[in-house]
């Protein structure tokens, strides 16, 4: 959070938009139910441009299947690109 927080800070200083500063939240079923207190945090704390939230990556055929229907399930997402995580 510092090294954010100072990237934010020489920003202002600058008087420039640049970079853009972005935080992914990796999504997982632990995680799922703080989506909205963990942006709110950042909202107020650490006020970067962009709060990104990633699937997590499963590394199973098993697995793999499961998230693959969850995804369709729950956010109509057609998930297309983990099998390749599987072969390597």
């Amino acid at each position: 959070m510092r090294g954010i927080r100072s990237i934010l800070d020489a920003r202002k200083k600058a008087k420039t938009l640049l970079p853009i500063v972005q935080i992914q939240f990796t999504l997982t079923y632990e995680n799922q139910r703080n989506i909205l207190e963990t942006a709110e945090y950042l909202q107020q704390k650490l006020p970067v441009d962009v709060f990104g939230v990633v699937p997590g990556v499963f590394t199973t055929e098993a697995l793999n299947q499961a998230t693959t229907r969850m995804y369709k399930e729950e956010f109509n997402i057609e998930q297309k690109y983990w099998k390749a995580l599987l072969e390597m």
